[in-house]
């Protein structure tokens, strides 16, 4: 039942969050990015160059994170699972994320002019919060 679906995906991301161990960086006019690497269980993390920002994807496909990086504003990717691949948008200036909706079963994109923007799957209200 849906109700017991939503309840397992509950408990996973519990135990997920009770196992994690809190790091944090930061750096000085570059961006940074960090991703779960489930092939070894580890995070990686990595720098962009100077004023660049930075996305990571894990790709289960290649068992690897690809990587890229846009000197001119945001970037970000998303691994779509039904086309088998990463899907990947840069903005000029502006903040740039996608979110798979598994309902649709699509990537969602939002923009935000001049300032970053974010956005999170609700499998309980079954959409995307944006901030």
């Amino acid at each position: 039942s849906k109700i017991k679906t939503i309840k397992q995906e509950a408990d996973q991301l519990s135990s997920v969050i009770t196992n994690a161990k809190f790091e944090s960086r930061e750096t000085r006019r570059k961006g940074i990015s960090v991703v779960y690497n489930p092939s070894t269980g580890k995070t990686e993390w990595k720098e962009g160059g100077y004023r660049h920002s930075i996305c990571g994807v894990y790709n289960p496909n290649l068992d690897e994170i690809e990587w890229r990086e846009n000197r001119h504003g945001g970037i970000h990717g998303v691994y779509n699972p039904i086309k088998k691949e990463i899907e990947w948008k840069d903005q000029k200036r502006h903040g740039v994320c996608g979110v798979w909706n598994p309902d649709q079963q699509i990537v969602e994109w939002k923009t935000l002019r001049n300032h970053g923007v974010c956005g999170v799957w609700d499998p309980i209200k079954h959409c995307i919060e944006w901030k």
